[in-house]
């Protein structure tokens, strides 16, 4: 599909060879275009627009993404995908306990010059338990991203914020699945939509044309 945008055509072909700054100042411009007013939620406005865009050149993107893959060494081979799973996941453990040992020490140092204990645990010198529960939530988030990094080894797999520096609120990743493009958000497990997650997240996701939620 060819969509003319101002000067230059909105197409697959013409964004991959741009830099990820210059394909974000082309859907920028072209998702301003967009008419969002029937979204209820004004917050959700940007995230309409971006995923209108994106679907547009979506099927064409997949498309090159896979010839690519399909001339070199395929990482939709068990070899080939292992490797890569496995770098990242180095890439991912080192540069964690490098950021763990230095929280560590900036934290022990906060806890040791601090004459007024806030809690029981920095009374106690209890600098790991102290520490745990920012920890825990650093990790989550981290992980998070490694799960959309090994996603992205997939050439039927597409991350806005990896290819246009865009977040798409609600979006984690797009896929093709099927033939079909997929809006969807990526969750370590089910138990994570509880609450009043499971309808913000079938409200964000609710916009486009079709999603799910991807449980890992």
């Amino acid at each position: 599909m060819k969509i003319f945008f101002m000067s230059t055509e909105l197409t697959a072909n013409t964004l991959i060879p741009l830099s990820v700054l210059e394909r974000k100042a082309l859907v920028l411009e072209y998702a301003s275009t967009i008419n969002a007013t029937h979204i209820s939620d004004e917050s959700l406005h940007l995230a309409y627009q971006y995923g209108k865009v994106i679907s547009l050149i979506a099927e064409d993107y997949f498309e090159y993404q896979i010839k690519q893959d399909s001339l070199d060494d395929s990482v939709l081979k068990t070899e080939r995908q292992s490797e890569l799973i496995k770098n990242q996941t180095e890439i991912f453990t080192t540069e964690f306990i490098d950021w763990l040992a230095k929280y560590f020490e900036k934290q022990k140092a906060i806890v040791e010059n601090n004459p007024n204990p806030r809690n029981l645990y920095e009374l106690c010198g209890a600098n790991l338990l102290v520490t745990s529960n920012s920890v825990t939530r650093q990790l989550n988030t981290k992980m998070g991203m490694l799960w959309e990094k090994i996603s992205n080894i997939s050439p039927y797999a597409l991350i806005p914020e990896f290819e246009f520096d865009i977040k798409i609120t609600g979006v984690d990743i797009i896929i093709l699945s099927n033939e079909t493009v997929y809006f969807t958000q990526l969750k370590s497990q089910k138990n994570t939509l509880t609450g009043s997650q499971a309808p913000r997240a079938k409200k964000e996701l609710g916009i486009h044309t079709v999603c799910f939620l991807q449980v890992h």
